[in-house]
C-alpha cells in the first residue's frame, strides 16, 4: 500500500526519516509518527521525546527559563541589551 505523503501525521522514522523535513522544512522531524516542529514544541524540544521542564520553554530547539534567560527574555528570541539581566521575564528589571 502507497503513503500519501501529504498524511505528515503519519509519518515513520524507519521508513522515510526526512518525509517532515521535506513536507514542511528544516526544524521539523517525524516524532511518534507526526510531524513535530522540534525548535518550538515542549514535548520534543530540539528532538523526539526531550520534554523541556514545566516552567520552561523550548526557543530555537533548546529549553530555556523565560523569566531569567538573558537570550530569551519574556519570549522568545527577545534578548537584554549587552549587560542587562533578566528577571521576572524584563531586561534590567528595577
Amino acid at each position: 500500500q502507497t503513503k500519501n505523503p501529504r498524511a505528515a501525521d503519519h509519518c515513520n522514522k524507519d521508513d522515510d526519516p526526512g518525509l517532515c523535513r521535506s513536507l514542511y522544512g528544516e526544524g521539523f522531524e517525524c516524532c511518534n509518527n507526526k510531524c513535530i516542529e522540534v525548535a518550538a514544541d515542549k514535548q520534543n524540544c530540539g528532538g523526539c521525546k526531550n520534554k523541556c521542564a514545566f516552567k520552561d520553554e523550548c526557543c530555537g530547539g533548546e529549553c530555556v527559563y523565560l523569566s531569567l534567560d538573558k537570550r530569551h527574555c519574556g519570549k522568545c528570541d527577545s534578548p537584554c541589551a549587552g549587560g542587562e539581566l533578566c528577571v521576572y521575564g524584563l531586561c534590567n528589571y528595577a
